[in-house]
């Protein structure tokens, strides 16, 4: 039983960690990508994957 708490805690406290700074990475990658639509629009969250079907290429 004492080798199962101490296996547990020490898990938790390894991996809780890389758990929490995976999850603020998200977190601030989806805040980017929020301020930027509202900075430039919503056409510039479709930016990165292409042009926007329904406005026209200027060339």
């Amino acid at each position: 039983c004492n080798a199962s708490w101490i296996f547990f805690t020490s898990s938790v406290i390894l991996f809780a960690p890389v758990i929490f700074e995976t999850e603020r990475a998200q977190m601030e990658e989806l805040h980017k990508s929020q301020q930027k639509q509202v900075l430039l629009g919503p056409g510039s969250a479709m930016a990165a994957t292409g042009p926007s079907p329904s406005l026209p290429l200027i060339r």
